[in-house]
């Protein structure tokens, strides 16, 4: 499952841990340390909310003001990190 995570993120762009828990019909602690070990090894990203409680800009979670985490594919060398 790893790597299907690592495929529909590179594919659709920064999700959720709850959009991806809905996309594989499992609970979001099943995903979470998934997500866990992928953004350790570097093969995703965490974009945190902004410091105000706003979106971290990626558009990927519902309002701006919502505490989901977003994942986000690593960032390329030289790219910014979130």
């Amino acid at each position: 499952m790893l790597v299907d995570i690592i495929r529909l993120i590179d594919t659709r762009g920064p999700v959720t841990l709850g959009q991806l828990a809905t996309y594989f019909d499992v609970a979001p602690d099943v995903i979470e340390p998934m997500l866990d070990r992928l953004v350790a090894n570097g093969r995703l990203r965490r974009l945190e909310p902004a410091a105000d409680g706003g979106c971290p800009g990626c558009r990927a979670c519902a309002p701006a003001g919502s505490d989901a985490v977003v994942f986000a594919p690593a960032a390329a060398e030289g790219e910014p990190d979130g």
